[in-house]
């Protein structure tokens, strides 16, 4: 169903790392860590204070690269380098030009590859904004244009998806949920690419926002308390002219610098697949440099208001379909949900996988191997204790003592 290491992997001097309390040998210092999947344990690794460890144990995302730079000289790990320039702050484009563009330049370039476009969509505003770009570009021309999606996705925004099929010549694809989608993906790539709605969350805001309101105009200094990871923070904010005061933008930058490279290579990181052939369609110097100019605005309210909750997208998606009730109303779902027990043999998600990279193209794979149904306690501690195991093993053969 999955499948092996790529081709293309080389076994490389690196190491995987996690809050496992069974790795904590100062001869991580010796190897390359680019990224780490461990599906969000919990706790400070290896009692680390360094701003990006402190991070990691406070909220569960382990990121342990900030992709612009400054954090990593903190950090108690190499990390790939190199790294990006801040984006700038001085982009005038909006964001509806920036969508239009993004979707005309790949469409031209699987026009002139001879290559589809399937586009996954979840329902959720950033996917569905996206096709919105799409459907734009594209001016009733749908030979390059498949859509991709689930049950879920028409439950999540079914007036979109009742547009879509009255669309003449556009492809749509109903899968199966969670192994349904891998396969998708999988068909969607031997001849075309597979597009997403990836890298959007890292523009408006943060997942840690959803899940703690309260927090949001707090002082973020009382969130991470510990001394010297807070001073470390305070450089980095300093040195990019980042303006970070409450807990919401810092969360934005956490998810902005930190996250991004998780999310960008996310089908890299779960799947192991390094074809090229994976889009996110938000991932552009263009779309960072409008979340960087525009700061001030997006943070001024909270994200877990549905009707401020990524606005600017939603009046994008509006003002091609004129849905009042999604632009006000529709707030953050657990969109591209992986399925219930209802779906049956579908009612898996994909393997957790932890992976060592000297680069993105680069990469050795360990992967726990179970399946699990998501409600079931045991399968996820069975699962949890494989990965750890995996990761030791990892850690040992390639040179940890």
């Amino acid at each position: 169903m999955f499948p092996a290491s790529p081709a293309k992997a080389v076994r490389v001097n690196a190491t995987v790392t996690a809050n496992l309390r069974i790795i904590q040998r100062e001869s991580c210092m010796n190897h390359t860590l680019f990224a780490f999947s461990s599906h969000h344990s919990r706790g400070v690794p290896n009692g680390r204070q360094d701003a990006l460890s402190v991070f990691a144990g406070k909220t569960g995302f382990f990121f342990l690269r900030d992709r612009f730079g400054y954090l990593n000289a903190f950090s108690p790990y190499r990390v790939y380098e190199p790294c990006e320039e801040f984006p700038v702050s001085t982009s005038v484009k909006t964001l509806a030009d920036i969508m239009d563009g993004r979707a005309e330049e790949l469409l031209a370039r699987s026009g002139a590859e001879g290559r589809r476009l399937s586009l996954f969509v979840s329902g959720g505003v950033d996917s569905t904004a996206m096709t919105v770009a799409f459907l734009k570009a594209a001016d009733g021309n749908f030979e390059n244009l498949a859509v991709v999606y689930t049950k879920y996705s028409e439950q999540e925004n079914p007036e979109f998806f009742e547009l879509l099929k009255r669309m003449p010549g556009l492809t749509l694809k109903k899968v199966q949920p969670s192994r349904g989608l891998d396969d998708a993906q999988e068909e969607a790539m031997r001849d075309g690419y597979a597009v997403t709605g990836w890298c959007a969350d890292q523009l408006f805001g943060s997942q840690i926002n959803q899940d703690m309101p309260d927090m949001y105009f707090r002082d973020w200094r009382g969130f991470i308390s510990t001394s010297e990871a807070v001073e470390q923070f305070e450089e980095a904010f300093a040195h990019y002219g980042m303006p970070i005061q409450n807990f919401g933008e810092f969360a934005w930058f956490t998810n902005f610098s930190c996250k991004y490279d998780f999310v960008k290579y996310t089908d890299v990181m779960i799947y192991g697949r390094v074809t090229g052939r994976m889009i996110p369609f938000y991932d552009t110097a263009d779309f960072n440099s409008w979340s960087v100019s525009n700061f001030d605005r997006l943070h001024r309210y909270p994200q877990h208001e549905p009707e401020h909750y990524k606005r600017e997208l939603k009046e994008y998606i509006y003002a091609f379909d004129g849905n009042r009730n999604y632009l006000e109303g529709k707030g953050k779902n657990p969109s591209w949900r992986m399925c219930d027990a209802s779906d049956g043999e579908y009612a898996q998600t994909y393997p957790v996988i932890a992976i060592a990279m000297e680069s993105p193209s680069e990469v050795r794979v360990v992967r726990s191997g179970e399946y699990f149904i998501p409600s079931c306690n045991e399968s996820v501690r069975r699962r949890d204790m494989s990965m750890k195991l995996a990761l030791l093993r990892s850690y040992l053969k390639n040179g940890g003592e």
